[in-house]
């Protein structure tokens, strides 16, 4: 990872912000969402609790620790204005155990593919997936697809040069009533899904 300064929350603190969240509020909420459910996918694989962390701009301090909800206003102040917004990171899941101090993990960059894009289809998304420009990362990347249409996954794996890719795997999210289906393009086929309302 490179040196940019994080802010890490826990799964019910993220949860309370989506709960609470104003029409002033400048965060979305989809993120969010998308966010928690990186951190209970991380937690299946690592076996262990995983925090979130949002990269924050300009800051002071070598990070900022693990913050519960009691402050939300707070967090909401830094989600609204300190957040970096321009950076190949939208959210970084981190084992939250005291050997990982550093606070090393899977960063995730979180796009969405809404239903205002001019192709809806498989080829449009393909399309939407080359068309972003971003420089060779660790990163992986999650497109939320809002379009409503049956998505050829296998198709948008074989159309994507995956030794040209810039990120490191490709995911997409479609939410199902309160199901997360979470699908695993590249570098491996696969799907998972959660029930947003057991959480």
């Amino acid at each position: 990872m490179d040196n940019t300064l994080y802010i890490f929350l826990d799964i019910p603190t993220v949860q309370c912000l989506i709960a609470e969240k104003d029409t002033a509020d400048k965060y979305k909420n989809d993120e969010l969402t998308v966010a928690i459910f990186l951190s209970k996918f991380c937690e299946k694989i690592w076996n262990t609790t995983c925090a979130i962390g949002f990269p924050i701009r300009n800051s002071k301090v070598s990070s900022i620790p693990l913050i519960g909800s009691s402050n939300l206003e707070e967090l909401k102040n830094i989600l609204n204005t300190k957040t970096e917004q321009d950076h190949d990171v939208d959210a970084l899941i981190v084992k939250h155990t005291p050997e990982n101090s550093r606070r090393t993990g899977q960063g995730f960059q979180i796009k969405r593919f809404h239903i205002r894009q001019p192709d809806l289809t498989t080829e449009g998304i393909i399309k939407f997936i080359k068309d972003l420009n971003y420089s060779k990362t660790d990163t992986a990347l999650v497109v939320m697809l809002e379009t409503g249409e049956a998505t050829k996954f296998t198709q948008v794996r074989n159309s994507i040069d995956f030794e040209k890719f810039p990120f490191s795997a490709l995911y997409f999210v479609t939410l199902h009533g309160s199901v997360l289906k979470f699908i695993e393009v590249l570098p491996n086929l696969g799907k998972e899904e959660l029930d947003w309302s057991l959480i």
